[in-house]
């Protein structure tokens, strides 16, 4: 795994959108930028599926944020897992959350996944996937036969979400693989999409 600051560098140079973070390594203490509330989440080899390990924490004031992160790693832990740092993460409003992922697969190449993200990702199982690189019409495509897509559309009146604007996150994950044949694996997970934003909040690496 990469540190996740390069991460997050990586596909922030390649324009993704997302929200304001600092990465605490160790037991270092956490130096905090303006937000309302934030999000704690640990990293380390073991930490996969945070919310099963209780290891991320929203809503958190910023009074709050130094405890919280101690309670964190006391519980993982009493787990047997030691975190190696915690991201600190402005919290963002609630949106429609997908998965956008990139594979480099042995036997067809580089491969890009889109479906319903979040929590929903193991419930649904609801993804479609192509090679790369992707054309916004292969993307689109891919979009629409996933729920997520009728979502994007407008469900029951809710405003539509730009396809073409969640495309072209899928060809920065493209783009992401071409330049770094290192990269075996590539999860944003999930990235919220509102109606005319979107913002990836959880950008995990394997190598």
């Amino acid at each position: 795994m990469m540190d996740p600051d390069s991460e997050m560098k990586m596909f922030s140079a390649l324009g993704l959108r997302m929200p304001a973070y600092a990465v605490v390594r160790g037991n270092e203490r956490p130096a905090l930028f303006p937000a309302k509330r934030y999000v704690i989440k640990a990293y380390g080899e073991k930490i996969v599926h945070k919310t099963d390990l209780g290891a991320i924490k929203a809503g958190v004031e910023k009074a709050s944020v130094e405890l919280e992160m101690r309670r964190m790693r006391n519980r993982l832990i009493s787990l047997g897992i030691r975190p190696e740092g915690f991201i600190i993460q402005e919290q963002v409003p609630k949106g429609l959350e997908v998965i956008i992922g990139g594979k480099r697969d042995p036997q067809f190449g580089d491969v890009v996944l889109f479906g319903m993200g979040g929590v929903y990702v193991e419930l649904y199982k609801d993804f479609s996937v192509r090679l790369c690189p992707l054309s916004t019409e292969d993307a689109v495509e891919m979009i629409d036969e996933t729920r997520a897509g009728k979502l994007l559309a407008g469900f029951r009146g809710s405003q539509p979400i730009s396809k073409e604007m969640v495309a072209g996150i899928m060809k920065k994950v493209c783009t992401a693989m071409h330049r770094d044949p290192g990269i075996r694996e590539v999860d944003l997970n999930p990235v919220i999409l509102y109606p005319g934003s979107y913002c990836a909040v959880d950008v995990r690496v394997i190598r």
